[in-house]
């Protein structure tokens, strides 16, 4: 466990989470380092783990009346009873680099959901718009840098992709990704900010940036609401 501060939102607790960047590995085979952590509220983990300990997490199926339920499908229910809406939720994505020259950076991004009263939180629009907004670049030839080599031609995932989303609440959100993030960038030249989530508005306009020969990722991170 090591600890994060990200100006603007204060100390977080970071943790790895076995979860292997594979993509940016595999395709730029001269990235010195990669590492990736998940961030949290301080406290997040000592939670999780008296969870645990109460067995308020196991598989175990318990008898409540005429139903037997599984208890962490109990625990998870009463967990998510509380509303995002009401905590402060967000996500926040902290991305450390080094350049190739030893050039220390970061970029982060936080990001506050202005759609909780049409249900979407503010993790579901950080893992499902950037989806959605890069199969739409794709198709436009727009996305450039690390591409995961895969079987099916780029073409040929973007259309599929599409055509599952057309007509669905993704469609809308992917032409408004721009104007749902709020973010920092400092490393080069580069600042965006994007305001008034609610109205859609955009304040920067989609880019596409290559990623510079030999950059070492050093740590990168999620954290939710508390």
């Amino acid at each position: 466990m090591s600890s994060l501060f990200v100006e603007g939102v204060g100390l977080l607790e970071a943790y790895d989470d076995a979860m292997v960047p594979s993509t940016a590995a595999s395709t730029h085979l001269s990235i010195p380092t990669i590492r990736q952590l998940t961030v949290r509220w301080p406290g997040f983990a000592d939670g999780v783990r008296m969870l645990h300990r109460l067995g308020l997490l196991s598989d175990e199926e318990i008898e409540i009346g005429s139903a037997r339920l599984r208890v962490k499908h109990v625990t998870e229910a009463l967990l998510t009873r509380r509303s995002p809406k009401e905590h402060g939720d967000q996500v926040i994505l902290d991305v450390a680099i080094e350049d190739r020259h030893r050039k220390p950076g970061r970029w982060t991004c936080i990001l506050r959901s202005a759609l909780q009263e049409r249900g979407f939180s503010s993790m579901a629009i950080a893992t499902a718009v950037p989806v959605a907004a890069a199969v739409e670049c794709v198709t436009r030839k727009q996305l450039r840098g690390a591409i995961h080599p895969g079987e099916a031609t780029l073409a040929e995932v973007a259309s599929m992709a599409l055509g599952k989303m057309r007509g669905s609440r993704m469609a809308v959100l992917a032409e408004r990704a721009t104007g749902l993030l709020e973010t920092t960038t400092i490393f080069g030249a580069g600042h965006a900010k994007a305001e008034n989530t609610a109205r859609g508005q955009r304040t920067s306009k989609p880019c596409t940036a290559d990623m510079p020969e030999r950059m070492g990722f050093l740590s990168s991170g999620f954290a939710g609401s508390p």
